[in-house]
């Protein structure tokens, strides 16, 4: 009988989250991208399941940089460490599958850098080098196709951005395949990848663009996939197939519009089928990039991503979340709170926001609430950088979950803030469960037994005992 916790495709994932380079402090694409990542596959145990292992980058060479670009004005002057990192974490993912180390390979690396074109003149989209081209022309000089031709590689990229510098390297490639789905240019940098955009002369149809509209989800993310990448992939017969994973298509991504899930990720995945798989964009790093990047390891190494049938962990309803799964009844009510220091008099309602400085988590709905009524919102990575902020005075306020504040004072009884505004409508707190009727008995389980313990009254001595005060209703 086959184990259900072996890989039944040898993984190796390559890591790198380079610790010294960020575009700044605040900016998403900085090195807390990936850790949080490292710290959920971790948690998870994915590196002890059998079949999969963890790998370190090698450094790519400046000729090998200099093999896929023309540096301007040098190749010092573009290139740091971090960058030869991650394109060298492409290449050591690529040595794994070509040398049958391992079946499948997810370079797991920051920078991106499928915006950097054949002439790069340094940062382009968060990309100074590309990491898939780098890796290509490797792949090219060290594993001939055994019959002398030329390898056929197919290149997927899925970031919600169009890859415009994989586009212009390989743009008179007749040998590799570049397939991009993104959001539709009209509406989302760079502007471009539109379907006439289709190859140079000596490779037409070598180039294929799919611009998708926002608010596109896991369904017609895998509809495009089944009815226009797998059949292009069958004509063109590649010899590898390369999956440019950017993320940054997530529904809780906050630099664009689409709506895929962890779980649609996995699924495009499993339906792709890719050899070797490089991290591009993604920049919700705490609330979707570890469970994608979950959703994609399971995938790659041929385990069910549906690993869990519930989560707790205070998630609010919301229409875009009762799309994608079924809830619980709720368990306690969350009104939005507007936070200040307690002797500052000067918001009163919402409408006081404008002008003022506030902070929140660069993916949160909070942050988008505060700039709606006029706040300059600073992004930050956890609620201790907001509160810090807060108090000394770099902020006005923030906009959180009034559980949230009840927490913070329960545990900094001595902190000099306060609720200045309270929302009266309270967001439903339920438990989100994979949709459809094969969790319906859960579903039904799970609503008696909160019902049980709102009539003994245990929902309110927990609340009570936790946040201070009774959220399990609504009054």
């Amino acid at each position: 009988m086959t184990d259900p916790l072996r890989a039944r495709n040898r993984l190796g994932v390559v890591f790198f989250p380079a610790f010294d380079w960020a575009i700044s402090a605040t900016h998403p694409e900085r090195e807390e991208r990936l850790l949080y990542t490292r710290d959920q596959l971790a948690e998870e145990g994915l590196f002890d399941i059998p079949g999969i292992t963890e790998y370190r980058p090698e450094l790519a060479t400046n000729a090998q940089v200099e093999r896929v670009h023309f540096c301007l004005p040098s190749t010092g002057a573009v290139v740091t460490d971090s960058h030869r990192a991650s394109a060298g974490g492409a290449i050591t993912a690529a040595r794994l599958v070509m040398e049958k180390k391992e079946d499948k390979a997810f370079a797991l690396v920051r920078p991106p850098g499928h915006h950097a074109m054949r002439v790069t003149h340094g940062n382009r989209g968060f990309c100074n080098i590309n990491n898939e081209a780098v890796m290509v022309e490797y792949i090219r000089d060290h594993y001939p196709h055994p019959t002398g031709r030329p390898l056929r590689i197919a290149i997927v990229d899925t970031d919600v951005h169009h890859g415009d510098g994989s586009q212009d390297i390989f743009w008179n490639d007749p040998n590799t395949l570049f397939i991009s789905l993104h959001q539709d240019g009209r509406t989302l940098y760079p502007g471009t990848g539109f379907p006439q955009e289709c190859g140079g002369p000596g490779a037409l149809g070598r180039t294929i663009n799919i611009p998708l509209p926002p608010e596109t989800s896991d369904e017609g993310y895998l509809y495009a996939i089944e009815h226009a990448v797998l059949p292009m992939l069958a004509d063109f017969k590649p010899d590898l197939v390369i999956n440019s994973a950017g993320q940054d298509n997530h529904f809780t991504d906050p630099l664009a519009n689409m709506k895929l899930s962890a779980q649609g990720y996995a699924a495009l995945n499993r339906a792709l089928n890719p050899d070797i798989a490089v991290l591009e964009g993604g920049y919700a790093i705490r609330g979707a990039l570890p469970y994608v990047n979950l959703g994609i390891c399971l995938a790659l190494a041929g385990l069910d991503a549906g690993r869990y049938d519930i989560m707790v962990n205070g998630v609010d309803i919301t229409p875009e979340r009762a799309e994608k799964y079924d809830f619980s009844t709720p368990y306690a009510f969350n009104r939005t709170a507007v936070i200040t220091k307690a002797d500052d008099d000067s918001i009163n309602t919402l409408e006081d926001l404008k002008g003022k400085k506030t902070a929140n988590t660069i993916s949160s709905t909070y942050a988008e609430l505060a700039e709606q009524y006029g706040a300059t919102v600073t992004g930050v990575d956890d609620l201790n950088q907001t509160f810090e902020l807060l108090l000394s005075g770099r902020i006005d306020a923030t906009l959180n979950a009034e559980m949230t504040f009840y927490d913070y004072t329960k545990e900094h009884p001595d902190a000099n803030v306060k609720i200045a505004v309270l929302t009266d409508d309270a967001n439903q707190i339920a438990i989100p469960m994979r949709k459809g009727d094969e969790t319906a008995a859960l579903r039904t389980a799970i609503d008696a037994a909160i019902d049980e313990l709102r009539a003994d009254g245990t929902l309110k001595a927990l609340s009570e005992k936790y946040f201070g005060r009774d959220i399990s209703t609504e009054e």
